[in-house]
């Protein structure tokens, strides 16, 4: 019986040796650190008072780790960090527009904050040797914070007068799709090129002398990331 449970033993931790060096040798774990631009698009980007949202393009910041437990078929999840400024010249400039009795006006502006936590599918394909082409579909969750704004405004007659638009916060579900290419290193360390999607319109509330307002806008911007990545 102790020859038996031994040789069960030896078998049973050669089975787990050769796993963790097939895992090693293939790199199925792929951890990323990653940052690039965020370019909003649509209505995000729009100069539309009353309508759009005048974001700018700005940075992003994030992390990813996949498991491929197939050659070609893996899951993951991936976080990231968005922050994108609020074109206020544009803004200020539509706002002189749309009231021919404003003499002066000065805007000031925090950026919209946008973080997402998603899960999803990741398939990859080798091109050459280190080369490899990645495409997935996560969904999760995404949470936006609008900016806090003040405002200096003047009219004829009129001195000064300050007035602010608070911060307002949203959540909501979102499916994020993307493609990729990354070159990895025979030691298992690499970079890798990443594009998403993201949109989601989204109702932001307000209170005001009327009660709780809701103002809908539809959040959509591109992420283009340069990312670390290690193959374990």
């Amino acid at each position: 019986m102790r020859c038996r449970s031994k040789v069960f033993i030896s078998i049973i931790t050669l089975i787990f040796s050769a796993l963790n060096l097939g895992l090693s040798a293939q790199h199925q774990i792929f951890v990323s650190l990653n940052s690039g631009i965020s370019l909003p698009v649509g209505s995000f980007a729009g100069t539309s008072l009353n309508k759009d949202s005048f974001a700018k393009p700005g940075v992003s910041f994030g992390a990813e780790a996949i498991w491929f437990f197939h050659s070609n078929l893996g899951v993951g999840v991936e976080a990231n960090v968005n922050n994108n400024p609020l074109d206020v010249t544009a803004l200020t400039e539509e706002k002189f527009i749309a009231d021919p009795f404003l003499e002066e006006l000065s805007v000031r502006s925090e950026s919209f904050r946008t973080t997402t936590l998603s899960a999803g599918i990741y398939g990859k394909y080798e091109l050459s040797t280190g080369f490899t082409v990645h495409g997935k579909l996560l969904a999760g969750f995404m949470r936006c914070h609008t900016p806090y704004q003040l405002y200096r405004t003047q009219y004829y007659l009129v001195g000064p007068t300050y007035y602010e638009i608070t911060s307002s916060r949203n959540d909501a579900v979102v499916v994020i799709p993307g493609v990729g290419i990354q070159y990895l290193f025979a030691r298992g360390i690499g970079f890798k090129l990443d594009g998403e999607f993201q949109s989601k319109k989204m109702s932001f509330p307000f209170q005001t002398s009327h009660g709780l307002e809701y103002s809908h806008r539809t959040v959509s911007y591109f992420h283009i990331m340069l990312s670390l990545v290690i193959g374990i």
